[in-house]
């Protein structure tokens, strides 16, 4: 995921991975992988109530994953 490199290289460029992944919750509105991916983003960009929101879609829609109730705590 083009994304990933985005964020995680050494002065990454966060507002670009946001975009890349916002573009393929557009495609995938539920995927776990991007919900939580977008969270992470939005966390590291200071913008913890849409963080929030994003890690509650994910929370209602995968109930199962504990991974994601670490997010909104």
């Amino acid at each position: 995921m083009k994304g990933l490199y985005l964020a995680d290289a050494p002065f990454g460029d966060l507002v670009g991975a946001f975009k890349l992944f916002y573009e393929a919750r557009k495609i995938n509105p539920y995927s776990s992988r991007t919900l939580n991916y977008l969270s992470l983003i939005l966390l590291d960009l200071d913008l913890y109530p849409t963080s929030k929101k994003y890690a509650r879609i994910s929370q209602m829609r995968y109930q199962e994953n504990y991974g994601s109730y670490l997010l909104t705590t």
